[in-house]
């Protein structure tokens, strides 16, 4: 089971006591309803919905002992299922000195409250429940008034004064089966997919392999696939957590990956993915993180860039991410270490032996600086970079070398150690043919060669199977790929393509 929160907050100032509403907080976006002349506030959690029902303020002037506020406030199953929630004090703050002097008494006609009085819970107590595992029947609504209490002992009640009392009203919805897109992955493997493993990298990731795996999810009104759970990728503010990566099933069109004027690397382009230095990075990395975001910035004349010496003479894709996909995006760090040597130097030999594990390593590598510089084919003065922040990008080679699930006569194991330039090869048909990235086009990755003969050189995965490199400017199928956020549930569907993963 998962808890999902929506949070009102009740601030008390001592003098005046206010309710306000909290945008968000943990899985879900709030949506606040009402108009200019209703008081009416409506917080929804999933299948639940947090109601006042009396105003957005009570005021509760020169208390004294004895004084009371109260605040109503409904539950209402939206949904059309029966489940079950709490109503609870979260991020509480109590700076009485007696905590016993602040009471409250929670009742309901037709909900679970029991009206017996409680004592607010003790400084920076959290999830004090005043409302616990409630049933309530689709459409249903319970109704509750809460009235919290300067309780009156008697006594001289002084060493109060001024003292500060806080906290937040929350609704825990407990669905069974409702869980992270990550967390449903996982659960499969456990009950014996074939269809996930885990790879053999130094992350262990959990991958989807084979010609057709149950992967596919609803997203941005499309489908697209799961690559896998991914783990310690780092997020934009520096922390790492594992995040689940897809892929769009459809191809947004042939564009380059980088195009140049003549005078630059021969018009071949830039094989450096992220801006650096005055560079404002590869055409494809700021058509797909402006354009394809909605903001228009590259193809203000409805094209994008489709060759050598900046050509520019196909439409740009209709297609774009909408404010609801985009919210389920998470920024990361996106390695564009070069499958060389960690020193930024040229392996020869990589090239003809890109094996999964070997190219995960080397996507990681951390060299910088300029790669190439052998006129005029590396004219270009733009510092390479191992890594780029940001929302959209594309798969990597070993992405492609990882999700094959092998077959009969070449098992998944001896695809593992088989370099994939070789995949095209019969012998090895069953490392390509049992790949569900596999699509019998040419597609872009992410990852640059580095070669002290060449700047515009970019990795592939071509229309046989195989991964080669080939100019920056050339015009190959685009797949988007974007990371989503941890706490990204799967809501229905069951994996296949006529009945995607759903997620909220």
């Amino acid at each position: 089971m998962n808890k999902y929160y929506k949070l009102l907050t009740i601030v008390i100032a001592f003098l005046i006591l206010s309710l306000v509403t909290v945008a968000s907080f943990a899985y879900f976006s709030a949506s606040v309803q009402g108009n200019d002349n209703a008081y009416d506030t409506v917080i929804t959690s999933g299948e639940m919905a947090l109601m006042l029902n009396d105003g957005e303020q009570v005021g509760l002037n020169n208390a004294i002992p004895g004084d009371s506020v109260t605040k109503e406030f409904s539950v209402k199953n939206t949904g059309t299922v029966q489940t079950t929630y709490d109503v609870y004090f979260s991020e509480l703050t109590n700076l009485f000195e007696d905590k016993n002097d602040l009471v409250y008494i929670v009742t309901s006609d037709n909900g679970c409250a029991d009206s017996t009085e409680k004592i607010v819970l003790s400084e920076s107590s959290d999830e004090s429940k005043m409302i616990s595992s409630c049933l309530i029947n689709p459409n249903q609504t319970h109704n509750y008034t809460l009235t919290i209490t300067f309780k009156d002992d008697g006594t001289n009640q002084d060493d109060n004064k001024g003292k500060q009392f806080k906290t937040k009203i929350a609704v825990n919805e407990w669905k069974e089966g409702l869980k992270t897109v990550a967390q449903t992955m996982l659960s499969l493997k456990t009950n014996g997919s074939t269809e996930l493993e885990y790879d053999e990298t130094v992350d262990n990731n959990l991958r989807y392999v084979g010609a057709n795996p149950n992967n596919y999810v609803e997203f941005n009104g499309e489908l697209w696939r799961i690559i896998g759970v991914m783990n310690n990728i780092e997020k934009e503010d520096g922390t790492t957590e594992s995040l689940v990566k897809i892929r769009r099933t459809e191809s947004l069109g042939n564009y380059s990956w980088d195009t140049t004027d003549s005078s630059i690397n021969i018009g071949y382009g830039i094989n450096q993915w992220g801006a650096i230095d005055g560079y404002e990075g590869a055409d494809l990395m700021r058509e797909l993180n402006t354009d394809y975001l909605g903001n228009i910035t590259v193809g203000t004349d409805d094209k994008w860039y489709n060759g050598s010496n900046n050509s520019k003479t196909v439409n740009m894709p209709t297609s774009t991410l909408n404010t609801s996909a985009q919210s389920m995006i998470q920024t990361v760090k996106w390695n564009l270490g070069s499958p060389s040597n960690n020193n930024g130097t040229y392996d020869s030999s990589y090239t003809t032996n890109i094996i999964p594990s070997t190219s995960y390593t080397r996507e990681r590598a951390n060299a910088n600086g300029i790669i190439c510089t052998y006129e005029p084919y590396c004219n270009d003065t733009a510092n390479r970079t191992n890594a780029w922040t940001g929302k959209v990008g594309l798969i990597y080679p070993s992405d492609y070398g990882y999700a094959t699930s092998g077959g009969t006569t070449t098992n998944r194991a001896t695809c593992l150690t088989t370099s994939m330039s070789k995949w095209y090869g019969t012998e090895v048909s069953d490392c390509r043919n049992n790949d569900w990235l596999f699509q019998s086009l040419w597609q872009w990755t992410l990852s640059p060669l580095a070669s002290s003969h060449e700047a515009y050189s970019v990795f592939y995965v071509n229309s046989s199977g195989d991964v080669r490199y080939t100019y920056a400017g050339n015009t190959i199928a685009v797949f988007p790929v974007v990371f989503l956020q941890s706490d990204i549930t799967i809501t229905g569907g069951n994996g296949s393509s006529t009945s995607p993963f759903t997620m909220e």
